[in-house]
């Protein structure tokens, strides 16, 4: 009877040791690491959102305004050395988007007009992938200036390439 008393006693011990341990572990995670909801030592995450809107005038269907917005997420170390990892998975997932073709490059007037045929407004996937290598390698040199913890990248990629931006922000843990 005395050791069922012991084990029980000893067995409730236990489980209050690890309830607190839990408790302390839970009051310790930083805000980031609840982002992530994991470690954040070696974790990047991406996320994207992708508005687009369409029209439909007398049975045709026409493109309307497209926005893509990218948002990356990590720890200063582990975005400088993956770096290379995120800029060619964003360049790969914007080349399999649906508005891919509907970005339009910047042609100044004086070359529309010398041009005796009408110029192709769209960006190929190369200039499109031009910038956002561009974009996002500014980006990241912005971040490794930064004292801070962690860091953010924001990308809004729009319907023309001559107005997309990536912009860094740090943020303490």
């Amino acid at each position: 009877m005395d050791n069922q008393k012991i084990s029980l006693n000893i067995f409730t011990i236990s489980l209050i040791a690890i309830g607190i341990s839990f408790a302390f572990r839970t009051l310790l995670v930083s805000p980031i690491d609840k982002i992530f909801g994991q470690s954040t030592s070696s974790t990047v995450k991406i996320s994207k959102d992708l508005t687009n809107s369409y029209t439909i005038p007398s049975g045709a269907s026409k493109i309307g305004i497209c926005d893509t917005k990218y948002t990356i997420l990590g720890n200063i170390d582990a975005l400088k050395k993956e770096q290379k990892l995120v800029i060619s998975t964003i360049t790969i997932d914007f080349d399999n988007s649906p508005v891919v073709g509907y970005i339009k490059t910047s042609l100044a007037n004086n070359q529309q007009q010398q041009s005796p045929t009408l110029a192709n407004p769209f960006a190929d996937k190369a200039t499109i992938n031009q910038k956002i290598d561009t974009e996002l390698s500014i980006a990241f040199t912005f971040v490794s200036t930064l004292n801070t913890a962690a860091a953010s990248i924001e990308c809004n990629f729009g319907m023309s390439i001559a107005q997309w931006t990536c912009k860094s922000h740090g943020f303490v843990v």
